[in-house]
Formats: structure tokens, C-alpha cells, sequence
């Protein structure tokens, strides 16, 4: 009796015992791709998904199901004469201006004004952008800068200086700032040109565009007020003209007065300098006077303005800095 049960007993452990070791071959050998392995291996493929892979979205994902733009900080610098236009580039809705106009002609010619400004512009918003051209010096027919200088008259005599063109940031201006002047044009920031120089044997320079205050500054005469000079402009109005015998023109909303023979040409600006008179008629010798600089102008209350260092006949330049 105590035989057979213990014979029972033996064979019942030998058999637990093989089935421990089964199972043991079974998961313990498991490499995490073995085929027979019923059980996968803790360390392998049953592990979660990594959390800083696909599992959160990207950082930049606007929920859009794509990437949000970046909007480039690099300057951009704008320095060939005549008129570009941008869209503010997507993801950016500021940008930092700074403006140069253009110099005036001739000896003497008035420096282009300077200004620095940041704008708030949404994404997408189309700017046109104004570089002014310096006013030139040749001959007996000088040529203004454009947008805005102006030209002095043609005489038999050396030309005065023709005035330096404006620098802007506009909209909706299209391809001239002479629509500044339309309900669907808006200058955000503009830099005088300088007023051309005049053709006295003495020094007659022409006025510097906008400077403190956005003033254009008054051209030269060969003596004191012999003959008139053009005059600055304001942010109101336009130089005036300097007057005589052979008087020049006063400026108007963004060009500068045509001076006499011999004299210099207004610069162009949010307001146009007044051209220089000349002491004779076209067909004398004569002297003429250095126009008036063209007045600058910003939106930003918190702007800048000043002279720029830029030599007779310079061209302006427009730099923007755009950020988010």
C-alpha cells in the first residue's frame, strides 16, 4: 500500500519536473524573434514606442498637418536705384527700416536724409520699396534723381546739381510715389533727398534732405541771399523757391522744385525741396544757388531721423529687417 503510493507520488514529481523544464527552454530562451518562442522577450518589441519620436508632435506643427513658417531675420539691404516690390514674408509680422536717400548733384550737393523705424505689417501684405538715385552733375543739363529730385533748367552756363531722389516704404503706392497723394497709398517711411548743388565760383551747396525733425534743409546762395536759395521742405509743405531775376520752383508733395539755370534742383521727399534762382537769364553768365533737401518721414512715432554721410550724386539705400 505505502509502495504503490510512493511510486505515485515519484512519477507524478518526474513529470512536474519535465514540465518545468519545458517551460523554462520555452521563455527563458526567448531572444525576442525566435519562431517558437510563445512568449516575446520584455526587452525586445513588446517595449512602448519612444516618447520623443513620433508619438508628440513636432514643436513647429501649427496643426495645420504642416511645418509654420520661419520668418527670415537676415538683412536685406536694397541698393540699386528704382522700385522693388515684396511681400512681407510669411511668419513675420514686424520689420526694422533704416532709409537713405539720395544725394544731391553738383558741387556741393546735399547729403540724402537718413531714418530708422519698425513697423508692425501683417504676413502677406504687399511693400513697395523706393531706392532714390543721387542727382547728377554734366554739362549744361543736370538730371534729378528719381523718385522726386528734381532738374535744373538747361542754360549756357555749367548746370547746378539736379537733387537727390527719395528712399521709401510704401503701400499701395504702386510703381511711384507721386500717388502719395491717393486714399489707397500710404508712405510708411520716406527719406529726403538732398538738394542739388549750385554753380556760384564760391560754395553753394545744396540743402541736406530730412534730418531732425524730418526738415529739410535750405539750400545755398553765392552770397547772402544773392541769389535766393531753394528752400527746405516741411512735413506740411513744400520748400519754397528760391525768387530773383531768374526765380526756380518750389517744391511740391513729393518732388522737389526745378531750380533756375545754373542752380540746383530740389531733392525729393515726403515733400519736395524748393529749386535755387540764378542771377542772370539762360542765355548769360551767370550763378546760380543750391536748391532745398526734400523733408523725411515715419508712421512709427518712435522713429528716427537724420543726415546721412553720403557724398554728392550718392545713391540712397533701404535696408529691412523683418522678424516675427
Amino acid at each position: 500500500m505505502l509502495l504503490g503510493a510512493s511510486l505515485t507520488w515519484m512519477t507524478g514529481c518526474a513529470l512536474v519536473a519535465g514540465l518545468g523544464t519545458e517551460y523554462r527552454a520555452a521563455v527563458g530562451s526567448d531572444d525576442g524573434g525566435a519562431p517558437d518562442a510563445p512568449f516575446p522577450d520584455a526587452t525586445a518589441d513588446a517595449r512602448p514606442p519612444d516618447a520623443t519620436a513620433d508619438a508628440l508632435p513636432d514643436a513647429t506643427d501649427d496643426g495645420s498637418g504642416a511645418d509654420a513658417a520661419v520668418c527670415p531675420v537676415d538683412p536685406v539691404v536694397y541698393a540699386t536705384p528704382g522700385v522693388v516690390q515684396v511681400p512681407v514674408p510669411a511668419g513675420c509680422g514686424h520689420v526694422a527700416v533704416q532709409a537713405f536717400g539720395g544725394a544731391g548733384g553738383g558741387p556741393g550737393g546735399g547729403a540724402g536724409g537718413a531714418v530708422v523705424a519698425v513697423l508692425a505689417l501683417a504676413s502677406g501684405t504687399p511693400v513697395t520699396i523706393f531706392v532714390g538715385a543721387g542727382g547728377s552733375t554734366g554739362g549744361t543739363q543736370a538730371i534729378g534723381g528719381v523718385p522726386g529730385g528734381a532738374s535744373p533748367s538747361a542754360g549756357n552756363n555749367p548746370s547746378g546739381g539736379g537733387g537727390g531722389g527719395s528712399s521709401e516704404v510704401d503701400i499701395g503706392c504702386g510703381a511711384s510715389p507721386e500717388a502719395g497723394t491717393a486714399s489707397s497709398c500710404t508712405r510708411l517711411v520716406v527719406a529726403g533727398g538732398g538738394g542739388g548743388g549750385g554753380s556760384c565760383s564760391g560754395a553753394s551747396p545744396g540743402g541736406a534732405g530730412g534730418g531732425p525733425g524730418g526738415l529739410g534743409a535750405d539750400g545755398s546762395s553765392c552770397s547772402p541771399g544773392n541769389p535766393p536759395e531753394g528752400l527746405g521742405a516741411s512735413l506740411a509743405a513744400g520748400g519754397g523757391a528760391g525768387g530773383g531775376v531768374a526765380p526756380g520752383q518750389p517744391g511740391t508733395r513729393t518732388s522737389g522744385g526745378s531750380g533756375a539755370a545754373g542752380a540746383g534742383g530740389g531733392g525729393g521727399g515726403y515733400y519736395g525741396g524748393g529749386g535755387g534762382a540764378s542771377t542772370g537769364a539762360a542765355s548769360e553768365v551767370f550763378e546760380g544757388a543750391g536748391g532745398g533737401g526734400g523733408s523725411s518721414f515715419t508712421e512709427d512715432d518712435a522713429g528716427t531721423y537724420a543726415v546721412s554721410r553720403g557724398g554728392s550724386g550718392s545713391n540712397g539705400t533701404v535696408t529691412l529687417t523683418w522678424s516675427p
